[in-house]
């Protein structure tokens, strides 16, 4: 799909990533947590990184497609990423529950890995919230190099 919008003409592009891959999270589920909470496990902050900006390198080199950002969780701070429904039925959509402390070390490894690849023009697009309200709280609880 992503060759056919450019075929047709799209210019701009973003990666985005609902959730880290299911054997990043501690239950191994890409729906989120048991609880709603964090499901991401710390050791795989690097590897979350090193996934999105190999996936950014790769379309570059072999589609030609060039993504002006990456955004590395989409709708982190919402509490509805749950492995199981309320009448325990399995989860039915990819989220991931990511506290804001995590979401700077997200960005940080993001950014390291995309230069890394020598994408330096690509930026990073955080944080996708669910409301204005938390969106901009989110954005006020970063530090002045987490906004550069």
């Amino acid at each position: 799909m992503l060759l056919k919008a450019k075929e047709r003409g799209a210019q701009r592009f973003e990666l985005f990533s609902n959730s880290p891959m299911w054997w990043m999270c501690k239950n191994h589920n890409p729906s989120g947590a048991d609880d709603g909470g964090e499901s991401l496990t710390s050791w795989n902050i690097t590897q979350h990184a090193i996934y999105l900006s190999s996936i950014a390198k790769y379309a570059a080199d072999n589609w030609g497609v060039n993504f002006e950002s990456v955004e590395p969780f989409n709708e982190p701070m919402g509490g509805w990423w749950k492995s199981r429904g309320g009448d325990g039925s399995e989860g039915t959509s990819e989220g991931c529950h990511v506290e804001r402390s995590t979401q700077v070390s997200i960005i940080h490894a993001l950014r390291a890995e995309l230069d890394a690849r020598g994408l330096w023009q690509t930026t990073i697009s955080a944080s996708d919230e669910n409301s204005y309200a938390q969106a901009t709280a989110t954005w006020l609880s970063f530090n002045d190099s987490t906004h550069a």
